[in-house]
């Protein structure tokens, strides 16, 4: 994220969304495999993992509203809301 809030920060909203927009994508591809893993398979290997997905989850959708862009706030929450506040354990 602080590369994506560098380019806020310059003024480069366009970069700064082209972005947050792969990382919201990234993390959706990444929260359906943890989300495809059993419990046990999710707790012995990737758990911490899926917890740090977790956290970008919420500050990705949060960041998209920074933007003042309706659209481009709800692609990010189309995209991510069904893993906001997504349990640790599976």
């Amino acid at each position: 994220m602080p590369f994506i809030q560098s380019l806020v920060s310059a003024g480069k909203l366009d970069d700064a969304k082209k972005h947050l927009r792969i990382l919201a994508t990234e993390t959706a591809d990444m929260m359906n495999f943890y989300n495809s893993l059993s419990a046990e398979e999710l707790k012995s290997s990737f758990q911490q993992e899926k917890a740090y997905a977790n956290s970008s989850v919420r500050e990705i959708i949060l960041r998209s509203s920074e933007f003042q862009d309706p659209e481009f706030e709800k692609e990010m929450k189309e995209l991510l809301s069904k893993y906001d506040l997504a349990p640790v354990n599976n």
